[in-house]
């Protein structure tokens, strides 16, 4: 869990049960619901901001919308993270000998609340 979000990994193997490949969905979702994100996640465009350049056309709906997830060739494992400049960078080592870097919108950190005691 990162900024309210629960990051997960969903795999579907290939339809060879003995063979290899298959696909994984790198995906961010509420934490707390399980639903949408809350707007945008992952920078899709490639420069290293999540804004409304990284929104995708989704059939039935009019508008554009933000993704949930972004599919990879091959087994990924969890991320490491880096805090970048206006970015966050997650480093996935993937089973096809990759190392997919993805720009998220950087988490929330520091002091979020804090309370004065005085006895």
């Amino acid at each position: 869990i990162r900024n309210r979000l629960l990051l997960a990994i969903g795999f579907t193997p290939s339809d060879d049960r003995c063979g290899p490949g298959g696909n994984s969905m790198f995906m961010a979702i509420n934490a707390f619901t399980g639903g949408y994100a809350g707007g945008g996640v992952f920078d899709i465009s490639g420069d290293r901001r999540v804004d409304d350049r990284d929104l995708v056309s989704v059939s039935g709906f009019a508008d554009k919308r933000a993704p949930s997830g972004i599919q990879f060739s091959g087994s990924i494992q969890t991320p490491a993270i880096l805090r970048l400049s206006g970015s966050d960078g997650m480093y996935l080592s993937s089973s096809s000998g990759e190392i997919p870097l993805i720009h998220t919108r950087p988490a929330k950190l520091g002091i979020s609340y804090w309370m004065d005691l005085n006895f």
